[in-house]
C-alpha cells in the first residue's frame, strides 16, 4: 500500500530551453507566427497574431514539405 503526503509531493517542473523550442517549432510547422512566449509555472503559452488567416496547403506543397522534411530529418 502506498503512501502519500505532502511533503514526498513534487512540484512541476520547470520547463527547459528544449521545450520551449519544441513548442515554438511546433506553433511555426503550423504555419502560425510567433509573437511571443509566455511561462507560466510549468505551462508554455505560445502567442501568435490574431490577424493571421490560415490558408490550406495545395497538394503540390504538401508534397514538397514532406520530402523536404525527410530529407532534413537526419540533420
Amino acid at each position: 500500500m502506498a503512501v502519500t503526503s505532502p511533503e514526498l509531493e513534487t512540484a512541476p517542473r520547470t520547463p527547459r530551453q528544449a521545450d520551449i523550442t519544441r513548442a515554438v517549432k511546433a506553433v511555426q510547422r503550423a504555419g502560425l507566427p510567433v509573437v511571443r512566449v509566455e511561462i507560466c509555472g510549468a505551462k508554455i503559452v505560445v502567442l501568435t497574431s490574431p490577424d493571421v488567416v490560415m490558408t490550406p496547403k495545395s497538394a503540390v506543397q504538401e508534397w514538397l514539405d514532406k520530402k523536404n522534411a525527410r530529407a532534413t530529418k537526419g540533420h
